[in-house]
């Protein structure tokens, strides 16, 4: 089994101390490639994850939502001002819905690597910075990622 070069070797064998940088970079420079294209693959099976486990949190706050406006709703069936909130609940658990269950959908289809949900997590990731502190940092964290040269040959 053959060593990694390090400083030391490389002087024994003649190279002199300021062609150690040319020396490690073409001793390394494949290992450095797959090590790149793996922390890219890793990050985008994070981003996945997060955006399922982001949606996941959306859907069932969405549903605790319409819960409450139902469950409101008979209780306190004369009283306008409850149906007013409810249908204001109900409308936000409504566009949780819209942004939760898509997003599960994509980071799903983002982890299988398809085309599509690269696309669809962009989308939902401009979305998402507007959702602040936590969507903010998953759009921008999914946005850096998604949108570099070299995710997209994960899609192809």
């Amino acid at each position: 089994m053959a060593s990694t070069p390090t400083l030391q070797t490389s002087l024994e064998h003649g190279a002199n101390a300021s062609s150690w940088p040319i020396i490690r970079s073409a001793c390394f420079a494949p290992e450095r490639i797959y090590r790149t294209a793996m922390n890219l693959t890793r990050r985008i099976d994070l981003i996945g994850y997060l955006h399922i486990a982001y949606g996941s949190v959306l859907v069932v706050l969405a549903l605790f939502m319409l819960l409450a406006a139902t469950v409101g709703a008979f209780l306190f069936p004369l009283i306008a001002s409850w149906a007013v909130g409810a249908g204001a609940n109900v409308a936000a658990a409504l566009i949780l819905l819209a942004i939760g269950l898509p997003s599960i959908f994509a980071g799903i289809g983002l982890i299988r690597r398809f085309s599509w949900a690269r696309t669809m997590i962009v989308l939902l990731a401009v979305i998402d910075l507007f959702s602040f502190p936590l969507g903010t940092v998953l759009g921008a964290f999914s946005l850096w990622i998604l949108l570099k040269n070299q995710a997209v040959y994960e899609f192809t």
